[in-house]
């Protein structure tokens, strides 16, 4: 696979990551059924989602002065620019 290849595919995950999250109020089911399947995955594989979450937690701080930030994402980002003043340094063991 090459780069492109693996950026189409990335994108198909993170729409249907969105397309899960779109029915407003299954949010919190969604999360609790994710976090019983992180619970039974290999330890390893969980530290490297959270490496991935901080990524994702850090980029979307970011958006604080950027584009597509208004008063319906305000709560979030401002969450997310506290959360990234944490260290979190998740190794890969």
């Amino acid at each position: 696979m090459n780069y492109q290849e693996l950026r189409e595919e990335n994108k198909k995950h993170a729409e249907k990551f969105f397309d899960l999250m779109n029915p407003f109020g299954n949010e919190e089911d969604y999360a609790k059924e994710f976090v019983n399947v992180m619970n039974h995955t290999h330890p390893t594989l969980c530290q490297t989602a959270f490496r991935f979450f901080s990524i994702v937690i850090r980029e979307y701080a970011g958006r604080e002065t950027g584009q597509h930030y208004d008063m319906r994402n305000e709560a979030s980002v401002k969450w997310a620019v506290k959360v990234t003043k944490i260290d979190a340094g998740f190794p890969c063991i």
